[in-house]
């Protein structure tokens, strides 16, 4: 999963640097960043139903032969088809590779506290990616050029490989059992599982509209370009160590109880955000909104597996992608409308009360 998603963060930027410097202008950077969550959107529930009839190789075989191809795509001929093409690709392939494993983790762990710890160490895959993605794509951008940036972000899926071969093969009973958006929408009419999608969906809403106000607020502040993204950088962080406490003790608490103070935590926190001043105060929000909004995705994983009928596994993960994925095309814009016609920090205030009804999906 960290292949997948690093291939597709190197691809990311470099494709956004070299759109900038062709002169296209930030509307097509805006684009193209768009693209690599509609893939997703499309596909999710169809990766979701092919990993429940053949589990988890087939799947990510797929994904990794997408990951390759849409790296390489650019680099026979630079222009701004391929490079929309590379992003369509990239992104598909993440988000089918995330679907396989999420779902292989679920199954090949036992209920309970091995569930909410397998499902911690597969979220911090992509915080640990996207850390070491920017370095990696700065470094390789700056000293051997977009092409050689690429090819190195098209070979590193191929690690993936090595530890799918280590991955025990599934007996499925079903094979050829076929699945379409119906089949994937009829989960919908599971009253636990709607209640988790809808919270997923607030919380990763939440995500963004924290990525959206901190260099707005930060530079209304007069904070430098490197302490915002210190603050930036100390969410993800945060969003880490807790997952990493989360593996480790996660015996000590059930999915409920974690989501119920994690959620509070973050209606708190975003409702008292736009009050801060100053990078010290900014410091201690963004590790509060990290820590809870963190630790509430590997629960909701470990409670989605829970809640959905055996052998569905792979279509609940699919659906969820797909919206996660629609939120994420629609919601940026959204806040930056929001930004414009009212005040900057609208946005997490917004968040906060959605935060505080989420609380009702918990009962």
């Amino acid at each position: 999963m960290i292949c997948l998603h690093a291939s597709m963060a190197i691809s990311r930027i470099a494709s956004s640097l070299w759109v900038l410097d062709a002169g296209y202008g930030e509307w097509s950077v805006g684009l193209l960043l768009s693209l690599y969550s509609a893939g997703p959107m499309l596909l999710s529930w169809w990766a979701g139903g092919l990993s429940d009839r053949y589990g988890f190789h087939r799947p990510m075989v797929i994904a990794i032969s997408l990951a390759v191809i849409g790296g390489l795509a650019p680099t026979v001929y630079p222009s701004l088809i391929s490079i929309g093409l590379s992003s369509l690709l990239t992104g598909s392939a993440s988000s089918i590779g995330a679907i396989a494993v999420q779902r292989a983790a679920g199954r090949l762990s036992e209920q309970g506290a091995n569930l909410k710890r397998v499902f911690s160490w597969v979220a911090i895959a992509p915080a640990v990616s996207n850390a070491i993605a920017p370095v990696i794509s700065g470094a390789l951008l700056d000293h051997a050029g977009f092409v050689t940036t690429l090819v190195v972000g098209a070979l590193i899926p191929g690690c993936a490989l090595f530890a799918c071969a280590r991955v025990p093969f599934e007996t499925i009973a079903l094979p050829n059992q076929r699945s379409s958006i119906r089949d994937a929408l009829d989960l919908l009419r599971l009253s636990a599982y709607r209640r988790m999608l809808l919270l997923n969906l607030v919380t990763i809403s939440s995500w963004d509209a924290h990525l959206f106000v901190v260099p707005v607020l930060g530079y209304a502040q007069q904070l430098s370009a490197t302490e915002i993204g210190i603050v930036l950088g100390v969410f993800s962080a945060a969003s880490i160590v807790i997952r990493v406490v989360i593996a480790r003790w996660a015996e000590r608490f059930s999915e409920k109880t974690a989501m119920r103070i994690a959620v509070l935590v973050a209606m708190l926190g975003f409702l008292a955000y736009p009050w801060l001043a100053g990078f010290k105060m900014m410091l201690i929000g963004s590790a509060c909104l990290g820590m809870s909004l963190g630790s509430v995705q590997p629960m909701l994983l470990s409670s989605i597996h829970q809640v959905t009928p055996q052998g569905r596994q792979g279509q609940a993960l699919g659906l969820r992608s797909m919206a996660l994925n629609g939120i994420n095309l629609v919601m940026p814009s959204s806040f930056g409308l929001i930004a414009n016609l009212s005040y900057s920090a609208l946005p997490m205030s917004i968040m906060g009360l959605l935060l505080g009804l989420s609380l009702c999906l918990l009962r």
